[in-house]
């Protein structure tokens, strides 16, 4: 196999502002192409390792909402179902407000969190857990 094309495409991409790209392309399990080009940090010069990792942080979205998606087509769920009929804990949410001397407290939530929600990452849900 060639992979010259590959290589060439990876190593102009710094050319376009990615400072770095790593690629393995795998036949049966069985590692056929590798190439590293570029810096895992810029500012430093530093040359992307063998052993580098890569988060993917929000690229499991789509990983998770594609599996979620085949089982809705199976009939597993509706999209406008409350997400506390699957997951109980999700029930009785509450979210926050602010009083008007600024004070920010909790209340309870008008409606519940539907599975759609999910799919448009419009639950509410933040990554802090105090108000």
């Amino acid at each position: 196999m060639d992979f010259t094309r590959v290589t060439k495409l990876l190593d102009s991409l710094s050319d376009v502002g990615i400072p770095g790209a790593d690629l393995a392309i795998y036949i049966k399990g069985k590692e056929v192409y590798r190439h590293r080009t570029g810096y895992a940090d810029h500012e430093l010069s530093v040359p992307i390792a063998p052993d580098a990792l890569y988060p993917f942080y929000s690229m499991t979205k789509i990983i998770t909402c594609v599996t979620a998606l085949r089982l809705y087509e199976e009939g597993a769920f509706l999209l406008n179902d409350p997400l506390s009929d699957y997951l109980p804990e999700f029930k009785n949410m509450q979210v926050r407000a602010v009083k008007d001397n600024c004070e920010v407290h909790t209340v309870p939530a008008i409606r519940p969190i539907r599975v759609v929600d999910l799919f448009t990452m419009s639950s509410g849900l933040t990554y802090k857990s105090t108000p």
